[in-house]
């Protein structure tokens, strides 16, 4: 009997290390050859092939150990309703939340509506690969930034992110 209930015991043990172990992951940033093989030449989005801006793409690992690709896409030479309608474009292998929202895996096509040059807040919106809005939420504007990028992405903590556009950012969590 006693052997017994220390196998269950180190069962027990072993297997909540497992869990542990998982759920202590982190956000970190993928660079170099695997973020260019990651990126994508074109992005299909409502029947359109729409290039992808490879110099402004970011690559994270998620802290359940999944990717998520997020880029701008060139939408220069297309119908005014897509140029209006997107600007960044977003794949992920598994959940991620933005702006404290869950989105399922799968891909997807974003923009920001900013209501005028110097405002506090822009509006984020993703699109499913149909044009179907999925989410909207607000983004910051970060005035501290002195160099803002086109597109980044600032890990802050082992559980949190941001996704910038500019000086407008909004929350990455697991």
């Amino acid at each position: 009997m006693r052997a017994t209930s220390r196998a269950i015991l180190l069962v027990a043990v072993l297997g909540s290390t497992g869990t542990i172990g998982v759920a202590q992951g982190r956000f970190e940033l993928v660079t170099g050859k695997l973020l260019s093989a990651a990126v994508p030449g074109d992005f299909y989005m409502e029947g359109n092939a729409i290039p992808v801006e490879k110099r402004n793409a970011a690559l994270i690992k998620t802290p359940a150990g999944r990717r998520a690709l997020f880029a701008l896409i060139v939408t220069s030479g297309f119908a005014s309703e897509i140029q209006q309608k997107y600007s960044g474009m977003l794949i992920s292998e598994g959940p991620v939340s933005m702006c404290g929202k869950r989105v399922a895996a799968a891909s997807y096509g974003f923009g920001i509506r900013r209501p005028h040059a110097q405002a506090h807040h822009a509006e984020f919106l993703l699109y499913n690969q149909a044009g179907e809005r999925v989410m909207a939420c607000r983004m910051e504007r970060d005035l501290r930034m002195l160099e803002p990028r086109p597109l980044q992405v600032v890990i802050e903590s082992s559980h949190s992110a941001r996704l910038y556009v500019g000086r407008y950012w909004l929350a990455l969590g697991p």
